[in-house]
């Protein structure tokens, strides 16, 4: 949060049009959205966490992130004991896990990360693997209900304890929460927690779900789940790494993380679609180098 006193115009005008960007519709127009918050009637600014160069955070007087208050010093351990199945990851996503260990110690990364995995080859289970680590108190936000039960099956599985659940037909929040996206903006000012988890972090960017990040309190660590964090063909992707954390590609770290040995099968309906090019793109097969349309 920032005094807008304390600041020049120039400034703050500089910081507004960092954080809008302008993305083209259909009628040949352009849709303006806003990654900040500014309360006239409060005087103050909230700017995304992960926002800020380093040439911003000299302007700003934000040469050491750890005395701003973006994220508490200081957190609150919790009980959270394991089940008899105790969750354990392979050499690949252990080497992933501790990568992100050290990147929430590093002042640079401002406590966050996304971390960007291919489906089934295991972002949820890093996760839970993390929240047995970290011991802090935790909110897991998703976008649908669906997957707030996947979680908890997953989570009451490997370990001993009551989940919290925020949706539309419960409100019981723990030390341990997981809460649909439209029930944290509701309910953002109760939110408390140490370490937010955000799977699915690219869903998370709509103008009104984006409102959460502006009233939660300040988490210490942040951590952004995604398969695809930057593929948008919007320039809401921009959004993303801002609000979440820069983006850990887990095939940087461990190159069998690559898409080609994603585990699932499926299959696939060509519908073939002729729009205007501004608004549309081809689907090129990595294998091949080929549209598979012919």
């Amino acid at each position: 949060m920032f005094d807008q006193k304390k600041f020049s115009g120039e400034t703050l005008a500089r910081l507004e049009s960092k954080f809008t960007v302008h993305i083209p519709n259909i009628m040949g127009g352009k849709d303006v959205y806003k990654c900040y918050f500014h309360s006239i009637k409060g005087g103050y600014y909230i700017f995304p966490r992960f926002g800020f160069n380093a040439g911003d955070r000299k302007i700003l007087g934000l040469e050491l992130p750890g005395e701003t208050d973006m994220f508490r010093a200081n957190t609150r351990k919790v009980d959270i004991p394991p089940s008899e199945e105790c969750i354990t990851l392979n050499e690949g996503q252990n080497a992933v896990a501790e990568t992100i260990l050290n990147r929430f110690e590093d002042p640079e990364f401002l406590g966050g990360t996304i971390l960007k995995l291919e489906a089934g080859l295991g972002k949820t289970f890093i996760a839970l693997y993390l929240i047995k680590v970290l011991q802090m108190r935790t909110l897991i936000v998703v976008h649908n209900t669906n997957l707030l039960f996947q979680w908890k099956e997953l989570f009451e599985k490997y370990f001993d304890y009551k989940v919290g659940l925020l949706y539309g037909g419960c409100k019981d929040q723990q030390d341990v929460t997981i809460s649909v996206i439209n029930s944290c903006v509701k309910y953002a000012a109760t939110l408390d927690y140490d370490f937010v988890i955000l799977d699915e972090c690219h869903e998370l960017v709509t103008p009104e779900r984006i409102k959460m990040y502006w009233y939660l309190k300040p988490a210490k660590y942040i951590l952004g789940l995604s398969a695809t964090p930057a593929t948008r063909q919007n320039a809401r992707d921009q959004f993303v790494p801002w609000l979440a954390g820069p983006i850990l590609d887990a095939s940087d770290v461990v190159p069998e993380f690559s898409i080609g040995n994603a585990p699932y099968e499926g299959e696939v309906t060509k519908v073939c679609y002729y729009g205007s090019p501004d608004f549309t793109r081809p689907l090129i097969n990595k294998v091949t180098g080929k549209t598979d349309v012919d």
